[in-house]
Formats: C-alpha cells, sequence, structure tokens
C-alpha cells in the first residue's frame, strides 16, 4: 500500500510545491491520486514492452544562489499554508501525510546540498562548489520530486543507482509499489509471449540498476576460468647438455 504523502507528492511533484504553485486538489487531481496504482501499473508494462516517450530532459528550476537561499532556511509559512489552503472540505486528511513528506524530503535535500567554503584572511567564504557536484544534487532531486519519472530513466538505461538509492530512501512505499508493478509485468509478458527472453539492453541495464541487481558488462566471459583453476601447462623441450669442451677451467670446477 502506498503511503498517502507519498501518493500526493507522486502526483503534485515537489517542484512546484515548493514555488508556492501547489495546485487545487479538486475531483480531478484526487482521482488521479487514487487511481495512481492503475498508473503505476500502466508505466510498468510501457516500460516492460519498451513503449515509453524515450526523450529526457533534467529539469533545473532553480540557479545554485537561488537554492542555497531557499536550502538554508525553513520552509516559509506562506508556502506551508497554501498547501493546505489547495485541499477542500471533505479531503483535507491528505494535508498533514504531505506536510510530513514535503518538509522531511526538504531537510534530506538541504542536509546534502553541496556547499564549498574558500578559506581567506577574513575567515571562510561560500563559493559556488563544481558543476558534477551540482549535477549530482540535480540527478537525485530528480527522481525525489517527480518519482514516476523513474520508469522512462529505466527504459532509457539512464537511471544511475544514485537514483535508485534516493527513490528507495525517500519514498519507500512507491519503490515496493514499482518493484512489484515491474516484476508482475514481466511474468505477465514471459506467460504471454512464448519467445520472452529479456528486455533490450538498455531497459535491462535501467531495472537491473534500479533492483540493485550487479550488472555483467557486455562482452564478458562469465564461464572463464580463474587463474588457479587453469590447466597447468605442457612441460618444456628438455635443457640440452652442456659441451665442456667449450668451457674454461674455472667454469668446469665451478660445475
Amino acid at each position: 500500500m502506498i503511503d498517502l504523502g507519498e501518493s500526493i507528492l507522486a502526483v503534485v511533484t515537489l517542484t512546484p510545491i515548493l514555488k508556492a504553485e501547489m495546485p487545487r486538489v479538486g475531483v480531478g487531481l484526487q482521482r488521479e491520486i487514487l487511481d495512481l496504482p492503475k498508473h503505476i501499473t500502466s508505466l510498468a508494462k510501457q516500460l516492460v514492452a519498451n513503449t515509453l516517450d524515450e526523450k529526457l530532459r533534467m529539469p533545473r528550476p532553480w540557479s545554485y544562489r537561488q537554492l542555497y537561499e531557499m536550502l538554508t532556511q525553513p520552509i516559509p509559512e506562506a508556502t506551508l499554508a497554501q498547501v493546505t489552503k489547495a485541499f477542500p472540505e471533505g479531503a483535507d486528511d491528505g494535508v498533514a501525510p504531505l506536510l510530513f513528506e514535503v518538509q522531511s524530503v526538504f531537510q534530506h535535500l538541504a542536509n546534502e546540498f553541496p556547499v564549498s567554503d574558500y578559506q581567506t584572511y577574513l575567515g571562510p567564504k561560500k563559493i559556488q562548489p563544481t558543476s558534477d557536484k551540482i549535477w549530482k544534487w540535480y540527478s537525485r532531486y530528480w527522481v525525489i520530486g517527480d518519482p514516476l519519472q523513474a520508469f522512462q530513466l529505466m527504459q532509457t538505461g539512464a537511471l544511475l543507482p544514485s537514483q535508485a538509492g534516493a527513490l528507495r530512501e525517500y519514498h519507500p512505499s512507491l519503490h515496493e509499489e514499482f518493484k512489484g508493478a515491474i516484476l508482475s509485468a514481466l511474468v505477465e509478458r514471459s506467460m504471454r509471449d512464448g519467445k520472452f527472453i529479456n528486455l533490450p539492453p538498455r531497459a535491462d541495464r535501467g531495472v537491473a540498476t534500479f533492483l540493485g541487481k550487479k550488472i555483467v558488462k557486455q562482452g564478458s566471459n562469465v564461464n572463464a576460468q580463474k587463474p588457479d583453476e587453469a590447466k597447468p601447462s605442457a612441460p618444456g623441450a628438455p635443457t640440452p647438455p652442456v659441451n665442456e669442451s667449450l668451457q674454461t677451467a674455472g667454469q668446469r670446477a665451478a660445475s
């Protein structure tokens, strides 16, 4: 069963909430939240059939400076108030789970946010870290803020182990739902199509990364013998006897 806070966050996504653009939870959005398990099942079947859209672009809705200013202080009260007001009467039972989920995720993201100090005579000065550290943080934010994006990442083979770990850590009930849906879709296709053996290479790599399976490099010889199991080499040709007539007196005395 999916946690209610995780369900709402998966449908609404995190960026609109942090930007104070939380949509109103009307009848349509409530139906999407309730139908999330069915939507996950559909995404899993499309993943196994390799029919998901392969166009990917990692969003970067804030600059580094904006992120630094946002993550070094608590979520504004006005933002939290807007989340509360987005729920109509009779559907406000999701407010508390969503607020808990958003604040928990926000705190973890703030703790992981890369910060660099440059020591000067007047004390440490904050500088922007290298681009690879910022990219790594954003890659995790991508699946944390929009968990359903993981299916496209899996199909294209672009899912990183750090992203799979972040999904498992921040959204454990969603991760289990994804896992069950993917395994069920694989079983269903194998029963329907007797010729089905495995997913395409990229999708196979993505699913293996998501499941935490060890990935064997393409073309590696899994049946190769270990060094200690190798057969002993054949003995070489015998050494011919030394012609003592060609040796000096010292060499003959030493032998």
